[in-house]
C-alpha cells in the first residue's frame, strides 16, 4: 500500500503580513518608526492517515466439521450474536486460512429457534470476531452491505455465499439432539424447583416422522431417593422447541401426543 504525504511548508513573511504573525512586546512607547518582525518558526502540518486493513486473500475453503478452526469461527458468531445455540450451517467459506488475518463468510440457521443469519467473521485465526450480519432475506443481506461494514472481506469471499440457497436438508440428528438436551434439561428442572436440589439423571431421545417433523422425549430421574421422576415431551416446529411435562399415570397417554409412525423410537 503506497501513502502519500504531503508537506506543508510554511513562509517566513516579515513585517506581519501572514494572518497569526505577531509583533514583539515591548515595556513602553516605542522610540522609532521601525517595527521588528518576531521571526515566525517553521512547522509541519502532521499527515493525517487511517490505519491500513488487511483483506483477506488466498485459497478459499470451507473448514471441516469438528475441526478447531469451524468451532472458533462459530462460537465467534454465537458471542456476536448473543446466543448460546447451535448452528445447522448451510454455507461457510474461509479465505486466507494459513495468514495472519483470514476471514468468513456463512450463512447459519440456529437449531434453538430465532432467524437464519448471513454473517462475516474477521481477526483469525486467533481472534476471531463478528464484523456484519444479516437476516436471511433482508433487504441489507447483500454482497455490498458485506463489504462496507466488514472491509477485511474480499469481494472474492463474499461472492461465495449464494443469498437465496434453499436449505439442501434439515437440520441433523445430533443438531437436533443437542438442542433437545439444552431445551428439556432447562424445562424439567425449572419444573421441579427446590425439591429436587440434588439433580437428575437424564435419558434423551428425539426422532423424525415420516412428515419431516421432529419430536423429543426426555427423562429425569431424581438422584436423590423417594422423589418421583419427571418426564417432558417435545415438539420442535417454527425453528424452536415447545414441550409439556409427561403423563405417567397411564403407560399409553404417549401415543395421544407422539406420532405413531415413531412412537416406539421415541420411547423411553
Amino acid at each position: 500500500m503506497r501513502i502519500r504525504t504531503v508537506l506543508v511548508w510554511s513562509l517566513l513573511v516579515s513585517g506581519c503580513a501572514v494572518t497569526g504573525c505577531r509583533s514583539a512586546a515591548t515595556s513602553g512607547p516605542s522610540t522609532s518608526g521601525t517595527v521588528v518582525a518576531t521571526p515566525s518558526v517553521a512547522t509541519t502540518t502532521p499527515a493525517t492517515s487511517t490505519a491500513a486493513v488487511t483483506v483477506s486473500s488466498g485459497p478459499i475453503s470451507t473448514p471441516a466439521v469438528g475441526s478447531a478452526q469451524r468451532t472458533a469461527i462459530l462460537d465467534a458468531v454465537r458471542a456476536g450474536l448473543g446466543t448460546k445455540s447451535q448452528f445447522v450451517v448451510e454455507q461457510l467459506f474461509v479465505q486466507g486460512a494459513d495468514l495472519t488475518a483470514p476471514a468468513a463468510v456463512a450463512d447459519l440457521q440456529p437449531v434453538s429457534g430465532g432467524s437464519r443469519v448471513f454473517v462475516a467473521v474477521t481477526g483469525g485465526p486467533s481472534t476471531w470476531k463478528l464484523a456484519w450480519n444479516a437476516p436471511f432475506g433482508s433487504s441489507g443481506a447483500n454482497v455490498k452491505a458485506l463489504l462496507a461494514a466488514a472491509p477485511g472481506v474480499s469481494a472474492e469471499l463474499a461472492g461465495k455465499l449464494v443469498w437465496d440457497l434453499k436449505p439442501a436438508s434439515g437440520p441433523s440428528s445430533a443438531a437436533m439432539m443437542t438442542s433437545w438436551r439444552l431445551f428439556a434439561t432447562k424445562q424439567v428442572n425449572h419444573f421441579a424447583g427446590s425439591s429436587y436440589t440434588s439433580g437428575f439423571t437424564f435419558t434423551f431421545k428425539v426422532a423424525k416422522d415420516k412428515q419431516g417433523r421432529w419430536w423429543g422425549n426426555a427423562l429425569g430421574q431424581p438422584k436423590k431417593s423417594g422423589l418421583e421422576s419427571i418426564g417432558l415431551w417435545g415438539r420442535y416446529k417454527n425453528g424452536a422447541w415447545t414441550g409439556q411435562i409427561a403423563d405417567f399415570s397411564d403407560p399409553h397417554l404417549d401415543a395421544t401426543f407422539f406420532p405413531a409412525d415413531i412412537l416406539a423410537r421415541i420411547r423411553i
